[in-house]
């Protein structure tokens, strides 16, 4: 009888374990915003990022000397493709930059770049060199990073040895996200978590393992793409990857509830390569023409086609410059009501 008369009062002290602490992950969760950051490989998605951590914090030391290195790999990294592009086109350099070439790309440059006045004297001549801005010219035919025109064009100051990143060379560098980087912030006495993950093709398979209690996805695009190909394989539509993969996160069940964030991206670059080269060279049936808006409603309107598929779905697109922080302010300041409420609405937590 004793044993039986003990187990009720077990249970009861192991219900009121398991109340307890059903309590604390409730209140934990109300006071935490977690956002999953995703997108293919080049959408802006790390520099939004850091457009947000920047407009509710700062980057600490820390972070701004990583960002150094990352400055100064890019440079590299950047000459050694336009190099082998020119050797590609079939684009000779001058005589006396030859060596200069030879001796970059034999440099196995790793996450650690020495800036050494060689160093320096050989980007700037190559940089200069009829060859490489003949190649620069055709970079839409191969993959180069959007900052390349940034880095060379204030070469002589990123190159000091006392220079500082600032706050827009933070944005500028580009650091391709290879596992995860966590973003964290605390506004308004609530915890946000942006939550990036690699872009791509090789880095998606680790997504699902961050699935888990999503307040919101945020999904970034470039709006320029259309033109330009894939890093991973350099023949591969960047636009046409980027909506396969926006249904194929549309399609999954785990984010059925899940409010998206829907980021169109590179409004800047748009406008300005809209003038050239216009979406028919990918999408036939457009017949917008060189018209800025006609482009960005098309390229929308193909998004919102995709969600609408995948049932119904809560999407809240904005149209952003990632590099501009008085954008990047207002799309924070609409959207962080929207993340909150709707997150936790879908998520059963108030």
């Amino acid at each position: 009888m004793g044993c039986a008369g003990s187990a009720p009062v077990e249970n009861t002290a192991e219900n009121k374990s398991i109340e307890s602490d059903l309590k604390k992950t409730k209140k934990r969760l109300q006071a935490e915003v977690r956002l999953l950051l995703l997108g293919a490989s080049e959408s802006g998605k790390s520099t939004i990022a850091r457009q947000f951590q920047m407009i509710n914090g700062a980057f600490s030391a820390s972070e701004r000397k990583d960002l150094k290195q990352a400055v100064h790999l890019n440079i590299v990294e950047c000459m050694k493709i336009l190099l082998r592009a020119a050797r590609r086109f079939n684009i000779p350099l001058q005589e006396a930059n030859k060596d200069k070439a030879n001796v970059l790309l034999a440099n196995k440059f790793q996450c650690d770049v020495i800036m050494t006045d060689e160093v320096v004297q050989y980007l700037k001549a190559l940089w200069k060199d009829d060859a490489i801005q003949k190649t620069f010219g055709r970079s839409r035919e191969f993959y180069l990073p959007e900052c390349s025109k940034y880095l060379f064009e204030n070469l002589e100051r990123l190159c000091q040895p006392d220079f500082e990143p600032t706050d827009n060379d933070c944005l500028r560098v580009r650091q391709r996200t290879l596992g995860v980087i966590e973003t964290q912030f605390v506004l308004n006495q609530r915890l946000y978590k942006i939550v990036d993950v690699g872009g791509q093709r090789s880095e998606r398979r680790k997504w699902i393992n961050f699935f888990d209690n999503v307040t919101c996805l945020l999904y970034c695009v470039a709006l320029d793409e259309y033109d330009l190909l894939l890093y991973e394989d350099n023949k591969t539509s960047r636009m046409a990857e980027a909506l396969k993969l926006f249904e194929d996160i549309v399609k999954m069940a785990e984010f059925g509830k899940t409010p998206i964030l829907l980021f169109l991206n590179k409004s800047d670059l748009l406008k300005e390569k809209i003038k050239d080269v216009t979406p028919a060279v990918l999408f036939p049936e457009y017949d917008g023409g060189n018209n800025y808006d006609a482009a960005l409603e098309w390229i929308k309107n193909m998004y919102l086609l995709i969600a609408k598929s995948g049932g119904d779905r809560k999407v809240y697109p904005h149209v952003t410059c990632a590099l501009d922080q008085k954008t990047m302010k207002f799309v924070w300041n609409a959207t962080s009501d929207v993340i909150v409420s709707q997150g936790f609405q879908n998520a059963g937590v108030v």
